[in-house]
């Protein structure tokens, strides 16, 4: 095997370096990375997190599915573009332009790979990246704040199992993004490319820099959001990134992938929390909800869609609330929600559902006890309550709507939409709802966008019911819309 420096016009020292921390049991992780990287002129520094295992022969086992040289790292060398270099698990390093320093052993795991991104952090800032395959413990993932810190880009192996996906709040707090192994391995050269391009961005106007961020929203069918949401998050982070002028983060924006992420990212957050609105909670428990319960006969399970549940908390809300309903009445809770959100990240977090205490904070002694289990990284949801509540990806514009609803709760969505949005999300919830079904919205919404097909019941809480409409209506609604889905199938 050699290791000579490849020929590549790129300057070691311009180049990004890569740091990839592999956790001790994620050896075939490793190989599936490796094997997919492609020459693009970075550099990799990889830390495999078990002393036991000899770095030569770990690089022997590499080499034979990269297409770059493997090479264990050797004190003092000149880090050379498209090759891979092995560090020892424990040891502290640190980069001067392209020269590796191995120093000291660290204490703990944990501080070893913290010190792989920290020197990769002070020495590219911008230009560094972070890998972690997982699994790893929640210490670990926060090394990565150190690349998050100066702008680098930081990625995170999507968790498989659930066991790994307790750690999802954790992740979402490192991680850009999640991904496959081998996707994060092809994902690389895009981030880099990205980070190359300061000159070209300087040159970007503000007007471009938003046309590209739209157009890239409309890719992933996040589409329809009005241009003062997108301004509005502009400027909050302007603030954050402590920008002074909108043409300085026009240009940090077209540079930088991770910031636009961030920007997304803002864009369709959900604000939520447990029992939001404790007013309209109060008005579903007294007057709305037990209608729709029945009686003798009449009883049936319900049936609720949660859209833009966010990380789960309504939908949770809603749980414990009919939870309480049925069992107060003597029945046996006979519900089932289903919750979908646009963001495949939010919608790990609320199928991990484990929440800290300041989340947990609505919710009174006997909520905790009864619905949430104590775990090392926070309260989980119980086991039997989750099995009630269905998580799952949707785009309320373009994919298949549901049926058969008894309600549907959409709060501070429709806001961010267009008119013309707005009424087409409108016509799905009608077609989702059975005859007399309830629609649920924010304190600042309303079906003006469609008013013809719901009629208020209780217009403080913003809470309506379906309204029967003609045949050609019907027809009409369900040209609109495409075949429906199941409720409750994963």
């Amino acid at each position: 095997m050699t290791c000579a420096v490849p020929e590549h016009e790129a300057s070691a020292t311009s180049c990004p370096l890569v740091g990839v921390g592999i956790d001790g049991r994620a050896l075939d992780h490793a190989v599936r990375f490796v094997e997919a990287l492609r020459p693009s002129g970075m550099t990799f520094l990889l830390r495999y997190g078990r002393s036991s295992v000899d770095t030569a022969e770990l690089a022997r086992a590499l080499d034979g599915v990269s297409v770059m040289p493997v090479c264990p790292a050797v004190d003092g060398e000149r880090l050379a573009p498209d090759t891979l270099y092995l560090l020892p698990p424990m040891r502290v390093l640190s980069i001067s332009g392209d020269q590796l320093r191995l120093l000291h052993e660290a204490e703990t795991p944990a501080a070893a790979l913290e010190s792989l991104f920290g020197a990769i952090a002070a020495a590219r800032r911008g230009r560094s990246i972070g890998v972690l395959l997982a699994p790893f413990r929640s210490v670990e993932m926060r090394s990565l704040g150190a690349i998050q810190e100066v702008g680098g880009a930081t990625f995170v192996e999507r968790p498989q199992t659930r066991a790994e996906q307790r750690h999802v709040p954790v992740i979402a707090g490192y991680a850009h993004l999640w991904l496959r192994p081998e996707e994060i391995a092809r994902a690389l050269p895009t981030a880099w490319a990205e980070a190359l391009a300061p000159e070209e961005a300087g040159r970007t106007s503000r007007e471009e820099v938003l046309t590209d961020l739209l157009e890239e929203m409309q890719i992933v069918h996040r589409i329809q959001y009005r241009p003062e949401v997108v301004e509005g998050q502009v400027a909050t982070r302007m603030q954050v990134r402590k920008v002074s002028s909108e043409s300085e983060y026009m240009r940090l924006l077209a540079g930088s992938s991770a910031e636009r992420e961030e920007l997304l990212r803002g864009i369709l957050v959900g604000s939520t929390s447990f029992f939001r609105d404790p007013t309209l909670f109060e008005a579903l428990r007294e007057t709305i909800l037990p209608p729709l319960l029945g009686t003798g006969n009449e009883r049936r399970e319900l049936r609720l869609w949660v859209a833009g549940c966010s990380t789960g908390e309504e939908a949770y809300s809603y749980a414990i609330l009919l939870d309480e309903l049925m069992r107060a009445r003597g029945e046996v809770p006979s519900f089932r929600i289903l919750a979908t959100d646009l963001r495949r990240e939010a919608i790990d977090v609320a199928r991990a559902a484990v929440y800290q205490p300041y989340a947990l904070a609505p919710l009174t002694s006997a909520q905790l006890e009864r619905y949430f289990v104590e775990g090392p990284y926070g309260r989980t949801v119980a086991p039997w309550l989750r099995s009630k509540v269905f998580f799952r990806h949707h785009d309320l514009m373009t994919d298949p709507a549901f049926a058969q609803l008894d309600l549907v709760s959409c709060r501070n969505l429709l806001v961010y939409y267009d008119r013309a949005a707005q009424r087409r999300a409108l016509m799905r919830f009608h077609y989702a709802l059975r005859p007399q079904g309830l629609l649920v919205l924010g304190s600042s919404e309303s079906p003006r966008a469609a008013p013809s097909l719901y009629a208020p019941l209780d217009y403080q809480n913003r809470v309506y019911t379906r309204r029967q409409v003609s045949l050609s209506d019907q027809e009409r609604l369900r040209a609109w819309l495409p075949p429906t889905d199941r409720v409750g199938q994963p």
